[in-house]
Parts: C-alpha cells; structure tokens; sequence
C-alpha cells in the first residue's frame, strides 16, 4: 500500500462496534411530528423518543428547505480481476476515474452526475469496462459484477450534522457526506454524540445545519436551483407519473432500468414501486421512453 493511504473491511469495522442497542427491522419511518418528538411508520404506528437523530441519506422532512440544500449524485462501479494495485487512486474531473484493489479483484468506478442528469442512451458500465480495457488490457471474462451508488453532496462540500433548529433543539440532523461516507459519517457521529451528551465540541459551527450556508453558497444554489426549476416543470408535464417527493419530473436511466428524479433522487421501477428516497411513495407504473 503507499505510503500514507489505508483500506479497511467496513463490515468488520461495524462488526466491532458495541451490541448494546436495539435495532426494529420493517419499522419504516414515512414521517415526524417533530412538535411532539414523535416518528409515524408506513404501517400507522407512532414511535415517542427523547432524542430523535434523522440520520438518512436525504432528510425525508419537507420543512427547514432541506430540500433546496443539497441533491443526490450518481456514481458506477464494475469489478474485474486483475493484480493488485499499490494503492488507493482517485483521479479529478468530470470523467474522473477511482480504483482499489480488494480480494484479488480491482473496483473501478466513476462518472459521476447528477441523479436524474445522466447522458441520455450512454451506459456508462460500458464506458467504465472500456477504461478497465484500456488501462488494465482486461478480458470479457475477467469482469465479475457491477453497480451504482447514490451520495448526497452539500454545495459546501461540508455535510450537516447538528441540531435541527433552535424550536427543536431535541432533533439532531446527520447527512450530506458528500461521497465520502465513512470518514465523514465517523466525524459527524462523534459531533451529535457530544452535542447530546452535553459535551464541548469544537466543530459544532463547522457541521452546523444551521450554519451561514446558502448565503455562502448562492452560485451553487442558483445552479441547481435552475436544474430543480426544470425538473419541476417536467413534472407538471408528467402530472401523476411525476415523483411524489415534490412533483418533479423523473428520467428513464436504460442502464438500469429504472427512473429517477433529478431533484432529490428518487428511484422508480418500471412499475413504479419506490426503490430509494427521500419520496416515500410508490408512483404510477412507468414505461421506457
């Protein structure tokens, strides 16, 4: 490995965490009464709590504009065997490529967009199996799985972790890690568990959800603001096929066969079942365009 870098297993690291909690699978949270401290599953039962931390990718609460902060983007991975890389690599731009080695195989990824704001008819697996052709001389045979990853990326590049606000100061936000998930997820963790627990934390400004943000940020915002706007007439174009986030209007990906908002980055089936957030809907069943 060079010098410098590291590169663990995710699944032992949080094979290592303590046991003490309890964790309530199929209890989908679909919405809050932050008033009252109080989450609403699918299914109609309501959960109380002292603290509530709204830990999710994209906060599926409409008030405080999360909504109009960040926006989901989109990135590819293949795997293929190959020998091992001396190292982890990240390249910079917009076609820029990453990789790592790991269990005799190389992950390459890349090409990241916007959600919804793919090129039309590109498959970009295919773009990435002909970088894993060009730079590795990799056969047809030698390619072993593929897949997508969504982030969500403040216009800062720095992810919100805190109190939601100063009426609900027992609501703690954590999201916008900006693609790099584990570091910042760890450091953001560590913020709110000192924020709870009445300890100083030096970086409670920098994290702050409520924090001089689009003020700081207005070029961002305008730009995606325009591409939201957008979306958001398509919608209304669509009418009941459009996501049940906001209404704005979704995108056929034909890479994986399924639809996606731009705005927040929903996912849709073909038929119009929710694969991903922030939406909490199903949708009308969709065809190809």
């Amino acid at each position: 490995m060079t010098e410098g870098q590291g590169q663990f297993n995710l699944l032992k690291f949080l094979d290592g965490l303590p046991k003490d909690f309890e964790i309530y699978e199929n209890t989908r949270i679909t919405d809050f009464d932050l008033d009252e401290k109080t989450l609403i599953t699918k299914d109609g039962y309501t959960v109380k709590a002292d603290k509530i931390i709204i830990a999710t990718r994209f906060p599926v609460i409409l008030n405080n504009f999360y909504y109009l902060k960040m926006y989901q983007t989109k990135s590819y991975v293949i795997t293929f065997r190959a020998s091992p890389l001396d190292g982890i690599y990240n390249g910079t731009g917009d076609d820029a490529l990453y990789m790592r080695s790991y269990g005799g195989h190389t992950v390459l990824g890349g090409f990241d967009h916007r959600t919804g704001r793919h090129k039309k008819n590109v498959n970009y697996y295919d773009k990435l199996k002909a970088a894993a052709r060009k730079f590795f001389n990799t056969a047809d045979g030698d390619f072993t799985g593929e897949w997508s990853a969504e982030d969500t990326v403040t216009f800062d590049g720095v992810p919100f972790a805190g109190c939601l606000s100063e009426k609900h100061s027992d609501v703690y936000i954590l999201t916008g890690f900006n693609e790099w998930g584990v570091l910042n997820s760890m450091i953001c963790s560590r913020v709110i568990c000192n924020l709870i627990a009445g300890k100083p934390e030096k970086y409670k400004d920098v994290f702050s959800p409520r924090r001089p943000y689009l003020r700081k940020n207005i070029g961002s915002f305008l730009h995606h603001g325009i591409v939201a706007a957008g979306s958001l007439l398509r919608g209304l174009w669509q009418g009941k096929d459009a996501c049940t986030h906001i209404g704005c209007g979704l995108r056929y990906n034909r890479a994986e066969n399924v639809y996606e908002c731009p705005c927040h980055g929903s996912r849709y089936d073909c038929d119009g079942r929710l694969l991903d957030g922030p939406t909490a809907k199903n949708t009308r069943s969709l065809r190809s365009d």
